[in-house]
C-alpha cells in the first residue's frame, strides 16, 4: 500500500508513504498551476537509508509562483487532536539548489494551516539527499482531507528534478523528540558576529534629559529610538514573557527578521544572537514584544502626547501602561499614531509594550519596527499638520492644514526664510483658514541642479491675541507637470533619468536607509548623470529629506496587485485608490518634499506587446493619423490604431489606469501620476525595454524612429537593462533566472564578441544578481589597495552592455525621449566596483537619533558600491562607467549619418572617399552652451591627417546638427582611422567627446583569373556588377548543368526563381568550382532568419578572408537585404522587424557538424551560426548569406569579398587526396563511424606516403611505429601531415621528432593563446568549438614543445616540421560521454558538447584534406519546378473551440461543422481571427483544451503538381494534428522537446490536393497558458519552408539537439 497505519508505544508513526513502483504515484495529488509545465513518475534511485525508490518531479517550467507547483500528500482517513504535537518526516534531493516551502494544510478551502508552525521554508542544495521535518502543535481538531504535507516547488526553476522520498507522519509523545534528545537551548550565540563594544544593557537606559529632542515652536518631537528589549514568541497569542531569561535587547529602528546583515538581537553583553529555541531569528521567528520604559517630565502637563511609529512591519499591538491603545495590520503606507495623553504618569515610569507580527509567508521577508519611534508633543489646540504646494509659473502658494483641533479662527503669522542662510525673504498675516491660497513665489527654485529650500515659520494666534501654536516646516518652490512631448520643471524641459530599481535597495537591507548612506547614493548618482529615483510609499521620510538637500526627483511607486487590477470592478478599484490615498494625506512624508514630483500609479498591469514594438511605441491613442513604415521602408502615412489596445481588455486596463491617475492628480495636485510600463497613461507613454537576443541591436537602435517623426506624448522607459540577466538564461524558460536554471553567459557573449567571448573570466553562476565567488557575474574577480577592496563586474557582461549603451541611448535621445529608467545600474555595480567591507562593530554618534544605525557588516558576500560607514564615497568605475555617464549627461554628442537613414552606422570606406557625418549636439539642460568644436581624422599609430576648428553654440534643450566632411585618405592595404570630435566650453570643465572608428580599403581592381566565370543570375543585378568590376563573365541561362571549366557563380534569389537546382556535393565531387550568394530561406532547410548585424572570423588566414576583421563583417553601411525591412507584427507580437539597416545577413545557415565543411564566418548564439560556409571535395563551394548584392561597388568589404571569393575558386583547381591510417581496430572502427575515406595500413612505405596527404594515427603499436620513424619524419618534412587522434590510451613520442607527455585534465574549455592561424590552425575552428560548458575530462598533452602551437589546456598542438605538420587532437565526440550521462542536466546542453567535437574534428580533417564520404547539400536539389510558397495566414480561417472533444466523431477534420460554434473574421469590435496569435486573444477569455481551426480553398496548380508538399507552421502552442482532406498528415506532441514554441513542417503526397475546394483543419490541444497557431509563417509549399526539417547529418546525432531544438534568438521582454 501506498500509506501505512502504525500504532506504535510512545512516539506513533501514523503513516508513511514509500514507493515500491509506479503504482505508488497515483495518489500523489499535483494540481499544478496552468502556467507550470511539470510531471510526477516513480524513480527506483533511493535515498540514503531506504531500500525503496522515491517520488520523481520533472519541472519543465515554472513562473517563479511559489504555489505553482504543489506536491500534495493526503490522508482522508486521519484525526489530529487539538494541543497534539506531531512531526513529518521526509527526505529531499534536486538536481539544482531553490527554496522549499513545506505547509501542513486542510486539503479544502479554507486551506487552513494545522498549527502554527506548521509551514517552514528552507533552501535544498544540489545533489545530495537532505533530511527535514516539520513539527507542528494542532491548533484544533482536524480530520477529512488533509495535505501532511504539501510540497511547493514553484520556486524551482525549468529543468529542476526534485526527489521527494520517506514521508512519514509521527505523533508525538509528551516526552521530548526522539529526533532531539537534548533539550534546545533558548538563546544561541552566532560565532560570526563580533560583540559590540558596549553593553546593550548601559546603551539603552533611556532619560528624558539624555534623548534626543527636536523642538518645533510650541511642538516638540523626542525620539525613543535606542535599544529595546526584545522577546521574541511562538504566536501572536503568547502573552508577555515574565520570564527575565527571555528579554534580550534590538536597536530600534531595524528589522529583526530579515535585516540580520547589519543590525542583531544582542544578549547583555554585547554578543549577537542566532537562534532563539532553536530557531534562526533572522527567517523563522515571526512574533515578537518590544519594550521599553520611559520617564516624563511633569513639563509636558497639559500637552497632547501622542506614540509614532513611523514603520512598523507587518502589525500587532501597543499596550501603553497596560492599556491596549492599537491592535491591528496598518497600511504599509501608514504610520501609528496613538494619542497617549490621558495614560501617561508624568514624573513616574511609563512602560511601553509593542508586539509586531510578522507572517510566516515567504513574501513577508521583514519583521519588526524598522520606522523610527518616538514621541510627539502639540499644545492643546493645534493648526495641524501643514502641507505646502507651489505653483511658480502662477506665482501661487496654496497651505492646507491636516488634523487641525480645537481652531475656528484667529490669525496665522507667516516667515520664510532662506534654508541655506537662514535670512527672511518674505512675510505675512491671514485670517486662518484650513487652507490658504496665497499669492508669492521667490526667485530661487528648487530643482536638481539648485536644490533650493526654504523654512515657513508658522504662528497662530488666537481671538484673544495669544500664540497658541508655532510649527516650522522645510520645503522648496518647484511646478512638475506633462505638456506635449516634455515634462517641465519649473516650466522647463527636464530629462528624467531614474534609476528605477532602487526602491529594492532600501528595501532589501535595513542599513541603507541610514541617511549618512543615503546621501552617498544620491551623491554617486548625480555623479552618473542621473537625477531619479523609484521609491516605495513604505519607506521612511529619511529619503525625501536627503533628496530634498541632495537634488534628486523622487517616483513614489504605488501599484495594487496584478490581479486584484483584474478583477475587481472600477468602483471597488476607485474605493480602494481613495482609501489610499486619504491615508497617505495624513502621512506627512507624502507632502512639503519638492523631490516628489510623480506617483507611479501601476508598474505593467497594461504592459502589452505594442508599448515594446517600434510600431506602436509613443502612439497617442485616437491619433487620426500619423507617419510610419511601410513593408518596403518607404515613409508612409497610417490611420490604423495600435491593434494591441483594440482588445476590450487592454482598453478596460487603460481606462482604469486612467482614472486611477486622476484621483491621484485630484488628491495631490502638484504631482504627476504615470505609469512604470502600461503605455499612455494620463498624457504619459511608459514602457519596459528587455528585449531578448531577437530584437537586433540596430533595430532597437531605431526603436524609437516612428515616434521621432510625430512625437506627442512624453516616452518615460521604466526599466530598461539589455542585456537583461535573464537573457543568458533558457529563454523558453525566464523564470529559471535565480533558481538554478542553466546559465548559457558565454554562449549569448559571443554573439556580439565572437571568439573573444570565451577568453572573458567565465561566469557560470544560476543566481545572476544573488551569486557570489570566482564563477559569479559581480563577484568573479577581485583587486585591492592597502585602504579597499574591490569586487569588479564581469567583463563578458560589461562588453555587451557597452555596446548597447553606446547604440541605443544616444539614439534614443535624438528621437526625442525624454525619460529613461536605468534598471539595476546602482544596485547591480554595473559601474562601480564593490567593495569588499570589512567587519565593522561600532555605532557611532547619538543612538536615540531617529534614523537607522548599523551596528555591524558581517561582510555577507554581496559587494557595495562604496563603504557604507564614515564620509568617504570612493567611487571606483568599472568598465561600463564612462560609456554609461556620457550616454546621461544633459549634454551630449554623437555621429549620426548624414544621408539617407541617419541611425544607420557607417564605418567602412573607400579610400579618397568623401566621408559625410553629422555630429549630433544635444543640449538638454536649461543653459545655452558655447563651445570649441576640434575635428580630427588620426591614423590608430598617431598620424593626423585632418584637423579643424569651429565654435559652436547650442540653445537650452536644443539639438544642434554639425555637418563633417572629410575626404578620406587614399590607401593601397585596409587602414583604421579615429574620427574624432572635441568640444571645449566657452565656461566650465565639461569637455564632450565623440568618437568614430573607421576603416578604408583600396579602391576594388579585377582578380587575374585563369578560367571562366560563368554567372546565373535571373534578377541582372549581380551581372551588371561584375560587368562594371571589369570581369569577363558568361551568363548561364539555367543551372541544368553546372559547368565544370571555370568558377560558377549563383546569383540572389536565382535557386527560388529557377526551376532546376543542381546537386551541389555531386558537383563538387565532380570538380566544380561554385559560389552561392543570398537565397530565399526556401532554398535551404538548414537557413535561419536571424537578420544579423555581425559575423566573425572563424579561418582568419583562409584566403578569402585573409587581412579581414571582426569589425569588417559587423553592421555593414546601407539598408539592404533579402528579408522585408519591416514586418508588420500583428496582435499579441512582441517584435516587428524594423528596418534593414546595416544588415549583414538576413539568413544564416546552421553550421554543419559533419563532413568536409568549414564554416569561414560564424555568428549567433555560442557561433553555432555561420552566413559563409565552405564545402570541399575534388571541387567545393562557397555558401553565402551574405547581404552583398546590392552593396557592390557601393563599399568596400563586400565588393572585395566577392572578388576575393571569384579568384578563390579560380585557382582551387581539384584535389584527390588520399588518408592512410596507422592504429587499432578499434580506432578503425571510430574512424569508420566518423566516415572518412582511408586505407589502413601496418607499414609506413614511402611509396604509399608519396601518394597521401594526411596520416592518422590513433592507439598505434608504438613499438611497430618506431621502425618507421624515418619514412613518417620524411613524410612530414616533404608537406604531409600527421594527424594523430588521442583517445587515453597509451602515448609515446618518441616516436616523433621532439617530446611530450600526456595526462587527464579536467577542463571546461581550451583556448588559442596566441594569434596563429594558417591552412591548419584555427582553419573552420577557434575558440567557440573548444568550449564545452561543463567540466569534462580529456587527455591532454603536456611539456609540449614551447615552439609548438598549442591550446590552453593543450587539447591540440601542432608543431610545425619541414613543409608539412604533426597535429595532435584529444578532443574526440566520445570523449563527452560522461556530460552524455549526466541526468540532472537538460539533454540538448549535454550533447552539445559533442556535437562541437564532430564539427570541430570535422573541420581539422578537412584542412587536413580527409575525405569525409558524407557529402550533404547546404541547398535542397530540384527538377523541374519553381519555388511555390502559399501563405495561409491571410485567409479567413474558421476557429472553434471543442471542449467535449468532439470533433473528429462529427467529422470536423473532413469540414463537417457539427456542434462546433463555428468564429470567422471580424468577431467583436477591432477583434478578429486570428492566425500567429493566441486563440485567446480573439476569444476574449482564457481557454484551455481542444480547438480547431478550419479552412476550405482552392489551391493553385502549381502544389497539385507537386510531387510532395510542405505543411509549415512557425509554433502551434502546444499539441497538434493536422489533416488534409480528412487524412492526418503529421502531429507533434510531448516527445518533441519545447513543442509548445518548435516550428512544424509536415510532408504528405500531392496526391491528397483536389481540384476545387480542399479542406485543411488543424486540430490544436491547449495544455495551459496560451494556444493556438501561435507563430508564422503558416503556408503550403513545394520546397521546405523555415527550419523545421533537418538536412545535416551526423553519425552522433544527439550532438545536433541543441542547435535544432533550443530557441536562442525568441524574444521576450522578462
Amino acid at each position: 500500500m501506498l500509506a501505512i497505519p502504525l500504532l506504535l508505544s510512545a512516539d506513533r508513526t501514523l503513516c508513511r508513504w514509500e514507493f515500491k513502483n509506479a503504482k505508488n504515484v497515483r495518489s500523489i495529488g499535483f494540481p499544478i498551476n496552468k502556467q507550470a509545465r511539470a510531471e510526477l513518475s516513480y524513480d527506483p534511485m533511493n535515498a540514503p537509508g531506504s531500500r525503496n525508490g522515491s517520488l520523481k518531479v520533472n519541472i519543465e517550467y515554472s513562473p517563479n509562483i511559489l504555489s505553482s507547483i504543489p506536491v500534495c500528500f493526503q490522508r482522508t482517513d486521519l484525526v489530529l487532536k487539538k494541543g497534539t504535537r506531531y512531526r513529518i518526516d521526509f527526505q529531499l534531493r534536486s538536481s539544482a539548489p531553490f527554496w522549499i516551502t513545506v505547509q501542513a494544510i486542510e486539503g479544502k478551502a479554507p486551506w487552513r494551516k494545522l498549527g502554527e508552525t506548521a509551514r517552514d521554508t528552507f533552501q535544498v542544495p544540489a545533489d545530495s539527499w537532505q533530511k527535514k521535518s516539520l513539527e507542528f502543535t494542532a491548533s484544533e481538531a482536524f480530520s477529512g482531507n488533509l495535505r501532511l504535507p504539501t510540497f511547493y516547488l514553484g520556486k524551482a526553476a525549468g529543468g529542476t528534478t526534485v526527489w521527494i522520498a520517506n514521508v512519514s507522519l509521527t505523533e508525538l509523545s509528551d516526552s521530548p523528540s526522539a529526533a532531539a534528545p537534548q533539550e534546545t537551548p533558548l538563546w544561541t550565540p552566532s560565532g560570526k558576529v563580533p560583540k559590540l563594544s558596549a553593553s546593550p544593557l548601559e546603551l539603552r537606559k533611556w532619560k528624558y534629559a539624555d534623548t534626543w529632542k527636536k523642538q518645533d515652536g510650541a511642538r516638540s518631537c523626542i525620539s525613543l529610538c535606542n535599544f529595546w528589549e526584545i522577546a521574541p514568541v511562538a504566536s501572536s497569542d503568547e502573552a508577555v514573557p515574565a520570564d527575565p531569561e527571555r528579554w534580550k535587547h534590538f536597536l530600534v529602528p531595524g528589522h529583526w527578521k530579515g535585516g540580520n546583515i547589519s543590525n542583531f538581537i544582542r544578549a547583555d553583553d554585547g554578543s549577537a544572537l542566532e537562534l532563539w529555541n532553536g530557531k534562526r531569528i533572522s527567517t523563522e521567528v515571526h512574533h515578537a514584544w518590544y519594550r521599553r520604559r520611559i520617564d516624563l517630565p511633569s513639563s509636558l502637563r497639559g500637552k497632547e502626547i501622542f506614540l509614532r511609529l513611523e514603520r512598523i512591519d507587518e502589525g500587532g499591538e501597543i499596550r501603553f501602561n497596560g492599556k491596549t491603545v492599537m491592535a491591528g495590520t496598518p497600511d504599509p503606507v501608514q504610520s501609528v499614531r496613538v494619542n497617549l495623553t490621558r495614560l501617561v504618569r508624568f514624573d513616574q515610569e511609563n512602560e511601553i509594550l509593542i508586539r509586531v507580527d510578522s507572517p510566516s509567508s515567504p513574501n513577508a521577508s521583514k519583521g519588526g519596527l524598522m520606522g523610527a519611534v518616538y514621541l510627539e508633543t502639540e499644545p492643546a489646540r493645534c493648526i495641524g499638520e501643514p502641507e505646502i504646494q507651489t505653483w511658480p509659473s502662477r506665482k501661487k502658494l496654496r497651505i492646507t492644514f491636516h488634523s487641525s483641533r480645537k481652531v475656528a479662527d484667529g490669525t496665522l503669522r507667516l516667515t520664510l526664510r532662506d534654508a541655506a542662510n537662514g535670512e527672511v525673504v518674505w512675510k505675512t498675516e491671514s485670517p486662518w483658514k484650513p487652507r490658504l491660497d496665497l499669492n508669492y513665489s521667490p526667485r530661487k527654485l528648487w530643482s536638481p541642479e539648485s536644490p533650493n529650500l526654504y523654512y515657513m515659520d508658522m504662528e497662530w494666534k488666537d481671538a484673544s491675541g495669544r500664540f497658541s501654536d508655532r510649527c516650522t516646516r522645510r520645503f522648496g518652490f518647484r511646478e512638475f507637470k506633462v505638456s506635449g512631448r516634455r515634462y517641465l520643471l519649473n516650466g522647463k524641459p527636464i530629462l528624467l533619468r531614474a534609476d528605477t530599481d532602487y526602491m529594492k535597495i532600501v528595501w532589501a537591507t535595513d542599513w541603507h536607509l541610514n541617511a549618512e548612506h543615503l546621501r552617498k547614493e544620491f551623491r554617486f548618482l548625480k555623479q552618473f548623470h542621473l537625477n531619479a529615483v523609484y521609491t516605495q510609499g513604505s519607506q521612511p521620510s529619511v529619503i525625501a529629506d536627503v533628496a530634498d538637500e541632495e537634488g534628486i526627483l523622487l517616483l513614489t511607486t504605488d501599484s495594487i496587485h496584478y490581479k486584484t487590477m483584474e478583477k475587481e470592478s472600477d468602483e471597488s478599484l476607485a474605493a480602494r485608490t481613495k482609501k489610499f490615498l486619504e491615508t497617505a494625506k495624513e502621512e506627512r512624508k507624502f507632502y512639503n518634499h519638492p523631490s516628489r514630483i510623480a506617483w507611479i500609479v501601476d508598474i505593467w498591469f497594461n504592459f502589452h506587446n505594442g508599448t515594446t514594438n517600434g510600431e506602436y511605441v509613443g502612439l497617442k491613442y485616437g491619433t487620426k493619423s500619423y507617419p510610419a513604415f511601410a513593408a518596403d521602408g518607404r515613409q508612409i502615412t497610417k490611420t490604423s490604431p495600435d491593434p494591441n489596445l483594440t482588445q476590450p481588455m487592454r482598453m478596460a486596463r487603460m481606462k482604469r489606469l486612467n482614472a486611477r491617475a486622476a484621483l491621484f492628480r485630484q488628491y495631490f495636485p502638484d504631482m504627476e501620476a504615470f505609469t512604470g510600463g502600461s503605455g499612455e497613461v494620463n498624457g504619459v507613454y511608459s514602457t519596459h525595454i528587455y528585449h531578448t537576443w531577437g530584437a537586433p541591436r540596430m533595430e532597437l537602435r531605431a526603436l524609437f524612429s516612428r515616434y521621432a517623426l510625430q512625437p506627442e506624448l512624453p516616452i518615460f522607459i521604466g526599466e530598461h537593462n539589455i542585456p537583461y540577466a535573464g537573457s543568458y538564461y533558457q529563454l523558453a524558460q525566464p523564470y529559471s533566472v535565480g533558481n538554478g536554471g542553466i546559465s548559457l553567459f558565454m554562449e549569448n557573449a559571443a554573439r556580439d564578441s565572437g571568439h573573444k567571448a570565451y577568453r572573458f573570466p567565465p561566469v557560470y553562476t544560476r543566481r545572476p544578481l544573488h551569486g557570489w565567488g570566482k564563477l559569479s557575474l559581480q563577484d568573479g574577480i577581485h583587486d585591492k589597495d592597502p585602504w579597499n577592496a574591490y569586487s569588479l563586474y564581469s567583463p563578458l557582461y560589461l562588453d555587451t552592455l557597452i555596446r548597447n549603451l553606446n547604440a541605443m541611448i544616444p539614439a534614443w535621445r535624438a528621437c526625442h525621449v525624454n525619460g529613461f529608467g536605468m534598471f539595476g545600474y546602482l544596485y547591480c555595480n554595473f559601474l562601480q566596483a564593490g567593495h569588499r567591507i570589512p567587519r565593522n562593530a561600532r555605532i557611532q554618534g547619538d543612538i536615540s537619533a531617529p534614523t537607522f544605525k548599523p551596528e555591524v557588516f558581517t561582510g555577507g558576500k554581496a559587494p557595495l558600491g562604496f563603504e557604507p560607514f564614515g564620509n568617504d564615497l570612493d567611487i571606483r568605475p568599472t568598465l561600463a562607467a564612462t560609456p554609461f555617464r556620457n550616454a546621461m549627461a544633459d549634454t551630449i554628442c554623437a555621429f549620426f549619418s548624414e544621408t539617407g537613414d541617419f541611425l544607420e552606422e557607417n564605418h567602412a570606406f573607400f579610400s579618397g572617399e568623401r566621408l559625410a557625418q553629422t555630429l549630433l549636439l544635444m543640449n538638454d539642460s536649461e543653459t545655452e552652451k558655447n563651445y570649441l568644436l576640434t575635428l580630427s581624422l588620426t591614423s590608430v599609430d598617431g598620424r593626423k591627417v585632418f584637423e579643424t576648428r569651429q565654435n559652436v553654440r547650442v540653445g537650452a534643450y536644443e539639438h544642434r546638427k554639425i555637418p563633417v566632411h572629410v575626404n578620406l585618405p587614399e590607401t593601397a592595404v585596409r587602414s583604421e582611422w579615429l574620427l574624432k570630435a572635441i568640444l571645449t566650453p566657452e565656461q566650465g570643465k565639461e569637455i564632450l567627446q565623440a568618437t568614430k572608428a573607421l576603416e578604408v580599403f583600396p579602391t576594388a581592381t579585377p582578380p587575374r583569373l585563369n578560367r571562366k566565370v560563368y554567372v546565373f543570375d535571373p534578377e541582372g543585378v549581380l551581372l551588371a556588377a561584375l560587368r562594371r568590376l571589369k570581369i569577363p563573365v558568361v551568363e548561364l541561362r539555367d543551372l541544368r548543368t553546372v559547368p565544370l571549366d571555370g568558377t560558377v557563380v549563383i546569383g540572389r534569389r536565382a535557386f527560388a526563381k529557377s526551376t532546376d537546382v543542381p546537386d551541389l556535393c555531386k558537383a563538387a565531387e565532380q570538380g566544380a568550382c561554385v559560389l552561392v550568394l543570398e537565397q530565399e530561406q526556401s532554398s535551404s532547410a538548414e537557413l535561419m532568419k536571424v537578420r544579423s548585424r555581425e559575423a566573425f572570423l572563424n579561418a582568419p588566414a583562409h584566403p578569402v578572408l585573409q587581412g579581414f576583421k571582426d569589425v569588417d563583417f559587423s553592421n555593414w553601411n546601407g539598408s539592404f537585404g533579402i528579408v522585408t525591412p519591416y514586418q508588420v507584427g500583428s496582435v499579441g507580437k512582441q517584435w516587428s522587424d524594423f528596418g534593414n539597416r546595416n544588415l549583414v545577413a538576413g539568413y544564416v545557415f546552421r553550421r554543419p557538424q559533419h563532413g568536409n565543411f568549414r564554416s569561414l564566418l560564424v555568428s549567433g548564439f555560442d557561433l553555432f551560426q555561420t552566413p559563409l560556409l565552405e564545402y570541399t571535395s575534388r571541387g567545393r563551394y562557397l555558401a553565402s548569406t551574405l547581404e552583398i548584392t546590392d552593396r557592390l561597388l557601393k563599399l568596400p568589404v563586400p565588393t572585395h569579398l566577392l572578388l576575393r571569393m571569384i579568384s578563390y575558386l579560380d585557382s582551387c583547381g581539384k584535389r584527390n587526396d588520399k588518408t592512410l591510417f596507422f592504429g587499432s581496430s578499434q580506432s578503425e572502427k571510430f574512424l569508420k563511424k566518423m566516415k572518412i575515406k582511408f586505407q589502413t595500413v601496418t607499414q609506413l612505405d614511402p611509396r604509399e606516403l608519396a601518394e597521401a596527404r594526411c596520416l592518422i594515427l590513433a592507439d598505434p603499436d608504438f613499438k611497430a611505429l618506431k621502425q618507421f620513424r624515418f619514412e613518417m619524419n620524411d613524410f612530414v618534412y616533404n608537406g604531409g601531415i600527421v594527424l594523430y587522434l588521442q583517445t587515453g590510451k597509451t602515448f609515446y613520442s618518441t616516436v616523433f621528432p621532439f617530446a611530450m607527455t600526456w595526462e587527464k585534465q579536467t577542463m571546461r574549455q581550451a583556448l588559442c593563446r596566441d594569434d596563429a592561424a594558417d591552412s591548419i590552425w584555427r582553419n573552420g575552428w577557434d575558440n567557440g568549438d573548444l568550449y564545452w560548458h561543463f567540466p569534462v575530462t580529456l587527455p591532454c598533452f603536456t611539456n609540449v614543445p614551447p615552439e609548438a602551437d598549442r591550446t590552453d589546456p593543450a587539447v591540440l598542438v601542432r608543431y610545425r616540421y619541414g613543409s608539412g605538420h604533426f597535429v595532435f587532437c584529444s578532443v574526440l565526440p566520445d570523449a563527452f560521454r560522461s556530460l552524455q550521462a549526466d541526468r540532472d542536466t537538460p539533454g540538448m546542453f549535454r550533447y552539445a558538447a559533442t556535437g562541437k567535437a564532430v564539427r570541430l574534428l570535422s573541420a581539422l580533417l578537412t584542412s587536413c584534406g580527409v575525405e569525409v564520404l558524407e557529402p550533404q547539400n547546404a541547398y535542397l536539389p530540384k527538377s523541374g519546378q519553381t519555388d511555390f510558397i502559399l501563405n495561409l495566414a491571410p485567409y479567413q480561417w474558421s476557429f472553434s473551440t471543442d471542449p467535449e472533444n468532439k470533433g473528429l466523431k462529427e467529422n470536423w477534420h473532413k469540414g463537417a461543422p457539427g456542434s462546433g460554434q463555428w468564429m470567422q473574421g471580424l468577431v467583436a469590435d477591432g477583434v478578429e481571427v486570428g492566425i500567429g496569435v493566441p486563440f485567446e486573444n480573439f476569444l476574449q477569455r482564457s481557454y484551455d483544451g481542444w480547438a480547431w481551426y478550419v479552412l476550405k480553398l482552392a489551391v493553385p496548380e502549381e502544389l497539385r503538381k507537386a510531387g510532395n508538399v510542405y505543411f509549415s507552421a512557425g509554433a502551434i502552442d502546444d499539441f497538434d494534428e493536422v489533416y488534409i482532406n480528412g487524412k492526418r498528415i503529421g502531429k507533434t506532441g510531448k516527445e518533441t522537446a519545447h513543442y509548445w514554441a518548435a516550428p512544424r513542417q509536415y510532408i504528405f503526397p500531392a496526391s491528397l490536393l483536389k481540384a476545387g475546394n480542399n479542406v485543411i483543419a488543424i486540430r490544436v490541444f491547449d495544455e495551459k497558458g496560451n494556444g493556438g497557431i501561435v507563430k508564422l509563417p503558416l503556408s503550403l509549399s513545394n520546397c521546405p519552408v523555415g527550419s523545421g526539417a533537418r538536412t545535416w547529418k551526423s553519425p552522433w546525432p544527439e550532438g545536433q539537439q541543441r542547435d535544432y531544438e533550443y530557441i536562442s534568438d525568441l524574444i521576450r521582454q522578462y
